[in-house]
């Protein structure tokens, strides 16, 4: 017991099987004798030690940190709640500047996927210009290839928080308790609440607007957000080209075409032109206006998703492969051949009788 106590203060991170382990090296306890594990855990307790095993918390830089201007760092992050007297569920996509805590916007979705947050990313982009760094964390929307692909194509950092490390997102974070405690829990279970995403959308907007941008701060010194925002002299980095900065947003796609001409993308199911059954294709998605195109021999092939009800109306096509006759006469086969040679005319053209041998007209006498 001396021993146990001795050495388990020496090593904490020591388990009750290594101790004994070591008694017995060392001569304490005999190799025959038994000792309980139960009984050695409990002695480590009346004794005041703990035995349990000694948990480590992860090495990480979690130093504090703040940008000095604006739209240096723009962090995003989806907050689900319920709306309406059906109490459906939603999500919230807010988007808040690091610098300024401004609220620049919001977006209301079913759920939290790619192309919400991507054609939120884009409006942002028209109305306040690009971001130096966009900060996210590891939801379905933000670490898709979708994702990735328009990111890398704009030349932006996206940046994911360390997963199950709530101090990383701490801004957003309180910033989605202050939006829930104003405004987020009061539209559940009330019926004048519209639940749509549009109406959902209008008022937190609003919110974010009209109340949250020109409430004091406590991290700004008591300034208002839009206050701090407008006084920045950070300049805007603009788009040159809207029509570029549209074509960025889309992805190309590799798929397999199944035997009956199906593409799938996500939830929907893509009917493809005939002939491609099996092959892999290339498939470029407009994320901004969802629209699906086939690249086939350079040229681009809008998709529909498949109409089944048209599907069953439509005559199916004849699987026999029809041969297309000519309108010129085939020439006479070995039948014909054969026929005509058995049962050909006595006389010529003109009337004069054939030699039976030659089948040639006999010279006139």
């Amino acid at each position: 017991m001396a021993f146990l106590s001795a050495e388990k203060l020496r090593d904490r991170r020591s388990s009750i099987p290594e101790l004994i382990l070591r008694a017995r090296q060392k001569g304490v306890v005999s190799a025959v004798t038994p000792v309980s594990r139960t009984s050695a855990y409990r002695f480590l307790l009346r004794q005041g030690i703990s035995a349990a095993r000694v948990q480590q918390a992860a090495e990480r830089d979690s130093r504090r940190f703040a940008y000095p201007h604006r739209l240096q760092m723009v962090l995003a992050d989806g907050k689900h709640f319920r709306a309406g007297a059906s109490r459906l569920k939603r999500v919230a996509l807010f988007f808040i500047d690091d610098a300024t805590r401004l609220g620049l916007s919001v977006c209301v979705a079913p759920s939290e996927d790619t192309g919400v947050f991507l054609k939120s990313f884009h409006a942002l982009v028209c109305q306040y210009g690009f971001p130096d760094t966009v900060f996210v964390d590891n939801g379905p929307g933000f670490i898709s290839e979708a994702t990735l692909g328009v990111f890398a194509r704009l030349d932006l950092p996206l940046i994911h928080g360390t997963a199950a490390y709530p101090e990383g997102h701490g801004k957003i974070e309180r910033f989605n308790q202050t939006a829930k405690a104003a405004v987020l829990r009061q539209l559940a279970g009330r019926p004048e609440i519209d639940p749509s995403c549009e109406s959902l959308t209008l008022r937190l907007t609003h919110y974010l607007r009209e109340v949250y941008n020109h409430l004091p701060h406590e991290s700004l010194a008591g300034n208002t957000p839009w206050e701090r925002f407008r006084s920045d002299e950070k300049p805007f980095r603009w788009p040159e080209d809207r029509a570029r900065l549209d074509e960025k947003f889309s992805v190309h796609l590799k798929r397999r075409v199944s035997p009956d001409h199906i593409v799938d993308i996500g939830d929907l199911a893509y009917e493809i032109p005939r002939g491609h059954a099996g092959r892999h294709v290339v498939l470029e998605q407009k994320l901004l206006d969802d629209r699906v195109f086939f690249i086939d021999r350079g040229r681009a092939i809008e998709l529909f998703p498949v109409d089944l009800a048209r599907n069953a109306r439509e005559r199916r096509g004849s699987d026999q492969k029809t041969i297309l006759e000519s309108q010129d006469p085939a020439p006479p086969g070995a039948a014909e051949l054969a026929f005509n040679k058995s049962f050909a005319p006595v006389v010529d053209a003109d009337g004069g009788f054939l030699d039976p041998v030659t089948r040639k007209g006999r010279p006139s006498r």
